[in-house]
């Protein structure tokens, strides 16, 4: 007998019939196919990704900005769905603290700030639009009521108002702050009242208003007001306005490295990676990038200069810099009788310091040589041992750096003529074995290919020679177009950009050429980067690509020693080769 057959036998035959039953049966199978359809559509919607940003005009402003770049990784990466969280100066700390946010976008100096509390790290650059052109550089303008016939420069604010965005404000504040001080004048001190807005807008509208004589905002937001009809530009006057090569904004201040993108320390190293890699793919004319008013991104800057504006103002994280005062020190040495002894025997004492340092480091070259040709096929073992090497020396390497800067600073009277050049010479070598230090560090992170995706060496290229901002004096040609290849983008990256930064370096003071090549030669293709140098002896050639082998030329020999050595490395993990052509004088 059959189910149905059983069914129409027992209590339901009395309220279903035959074709009753087949209609439930045929609607449920109807409804058990439409939860198939809806719950994976549900479940693919991706993990939720936050990316907080610091909201410099407010939140609203802030989320219609970067919502679109938001929308625009979740297509490049469809299984996560990043969202954008607006945070003002103090609620990013928090975020990030309390791994509230994935990913954030901050000005440089909050960016050192999470970086050393919170170990964020940079993927990327941002490239703002100006005046039609991207940069990846900006400043802070000084500016006043253009009815203000009293204040002409920034002399002239000593017992005036002045009004800047917040503390940890870089653009709308602490650049300002570093121009003043090289300037003789000391807000807190000098200046009748401070105050801070916390958006650039109301600091705008405060000087605008009259509310207060002058203010500080980065560069590109009266040009943004203006532009949005909030304000007439003309209604202003720039103080200390200065003029850099290839930037068109209103500037007062020197320039430093734009906002960085970074990964928050809980935020996965893959995922990281797939999000630069998107970032750094975002076309200009994309609706994120014109929404966002940028001509894209770029790989991550140097950010030097920001840490040293932060050191010379001692402000976080610098903030205990240099804490020991001449008042601690006559204290402790009976009232200054040994004072003029203390700075001899300190200084012998580095010297035999910097000695033995120097033997150190030798030892560690050869060591670190060995490892290198032992290790090629195991890049974990070479990185444990290039962070020891790292971690015994960055630390009496900052020691000296701080107990110069100490010495030269409180006892310059102290020292003749060739003690002051001993304590300048040893300034130059400290800051070189930290930068072969870290150039180290760098060579051991490159090991067996990772993620490779199609990449347009076009494109590459031009990207890299447009973050290299060469001088307007060298000119940089791409002969013909480059082909596309599957491979790791951020190892060619490294390839081309220290390739064609060392053209930039060796070419032509007066007129330099660079001109890159690809030839197609069957099964390889044959790249080229070329310069107008005096060019390299023959007797360097076999020493050019060997770790810890600076180049030479008949008027430069510069560098770590590590760049060429980290190309070639990449290109033989690739199965290529590389090599060099020089012909002395040309």
């Amino acid at each position: 007998m059959s189910y149905l057959s059983k069914l129409k036998n027992k209590s339901l035959s009395r309220y279903f019939s035959k074709n009753d039953l087949y209609r439930y049966i045929s609607g449920m199978i109807l409804f058990m196919f439409f939860l198939l359809l809806i719950v994976p559509s549900v479940y693919s919607q991706g993990k939720e990704v936050k990316i907080g940003v610091l909201a410099l005009r407010g939140a609203e402003e802030s989320m219609g900005r970067w919502t679109p770049t938001a929308e625009y990784l979740s297509k490049q990466i469809p299984e996560y769905t990043f969202v954008i969280v607006p945070l003002d100066f103090e609620q990013i700390f928090e975020a990030v603290k309390n791994g509230e946010v994935d990913f954030v976008l901050e000005n440089p100096s909050i960016y050192v700030e999470l970086e050393f509390h919170y170990g964020i790290d940079r993927i990327a650059t941002l490239n703002v639009l100006s005046q039609g052109k991207g940069t990846n550089q900006f400043g802070g303008i000084i500016f006043t009521h253009k009815n203000r016939n009293d204040i002409n420069s920034p002399e002239d604010l000593r017992n005036k108002s002045f009004m800047a965005v917040h503390e940890t404000s870089f653009g709308g504040w602490r650049m300002t702050q570093l121009e003043f001080k090289d300037l003789g004048i000391n807000p807190y001190r000098d200046f009748a009242d401070i105050q801070f807005g916390n958006t650039h807008d109301n600091v705008v509208y405060a000087v605008q208003d009259g509310e207060i004589d002058a203010g500080t905002v980065r560069t590109g937001i009266l040009e943004k007001m203006n532009k949005e009809s909030r304000i007439d530009i003309k209604d202003f006057k720039i103080l200390n306005q200065k003029h850099p090569d290839n930037f068109s904004l209103l500037i007062s201040t020197r320039l430093y490295p734009e906002w960085p993108f970074a990964r928050v320390k809980h935020t996965t190293a893959q995922l990281a990676q797939q999000v630069s890699i998107a970032l750094l793919n975002m076309p200009a004319d994309s609706e994120a990038a014109k929404v966002a008013r940028i001509a894209g991104w770029t790989i991550p800057n140097n950010y030097q200069p920001v840490h040293d504006c932060l050191k010379e103002l001692r402000v976080s994280p610098y903030e205990d810099l240099g804490k020991i005062t001449l008042a601690n020190l006559i204290q402790q040495y009976w009232e200054g009788i040994l004072l003029g002894f203390i700075g001899v025997i300190i200084l012998a004492t580095i010297a035999v310091y910097v000695i033995r340092l120097n033997r150190r480091l030798n030892i560690s070259t050869i060591e670190l040589e060995k490892k290198s040709a032992q290790l090629l096929d195991s890049n974990k073992e070479l990185r444990e041992f290039a962070y020891i090497v790292s971690h015994d020396l960055k630390a009496p390497l900052r020691a000296i750096s701080q107990l110069s800067h100490w010495i030269s600073k409180d006892y310059e009277s102290a020292f003749d003529k060739e003690g002051k050049e001993m304590l300048a010479l040893l300034g130059k070598r400290v800051k070189w074995m930290d930068r072969l230090i870290d150039g180290i560090l760098q060579y051991s992170r490159v090991g067996r290919v990772q993620k490779e995706e199609t990449i347009n060496f076009n494109t590459l290229v031009k990207d890299i020679i447009a973050s290299l901002a060469a001088p307007e004096n060298i000119e940089i040609k791409i002969l013909n177009t480059l082909p596309e290849y599957v491979g790791d983008i951020t190892r060619f990256t490294q390839v081309f950009q220290n390739l064609i930064s060392n053209s930039i370096k060796f070419s032509d003071k007066q007129k330099g050429e660079i001109n890159i090549a690809c030839n197609d030669e069957g099964k390889h293709w044959r790249f080229s980067v070329k310069d107008n140098g005096p060019g390299i002896e023959e007797q360097y050639f076999d020493k050019a690509f060997q770790i810890f082998q600076t180049l030479h030329s008949r008027d430069k020999q510069e560098g770590t020693g590590v760049g060429l050595s980290l190309v070639k490395k990449i290109i033989t993990i690739y199965k290529g080769e590389i090599w060099l052509e020089s012909i002395v004088g040309e």
